[in-house]
């Protein structure tokens, strides 16, 4: 059984995991967070998550460093979709 990488542009665990935080660090009306915790609680899962794709060996570190500018425009259009839905 070879271990062979494998480019998965772009890493749907690096983008997809910090998202989902966000939206429910931001959506939880239990727990009032300041913006710059749940900011730091975002860059911290892309460095865990980056580091266990590409240390397992799923991914390239390219694959993880070019899907991190996709983090910001989804997070972006998951708030402006939460704006015209209020």
């Amino acid at each position: 059984m070879t271990n062979e990488r494998s480019s998965s542009l772009p890493s749907r665990v690096v983008v997809v995991g910090p998202c989902m935080l966000f939206g429910v660090l931001t959506s939880s009306e239990v727990v009032d967070l300041q913006v710059w915790i749940t900011i730091l609680a975002v860059i911290g899962l892309v460095l865990i998550s980056s580091f266990a794709r590409v240390h397992m060996g799923s991914c390239y570190p390219s694959d993880c460093i070019l899907s991190m500018p996709l983090i910001p425009l989804v997070i972006g259009f998951a708030n402006l979709l939460r704006l015209i839905d209020a």
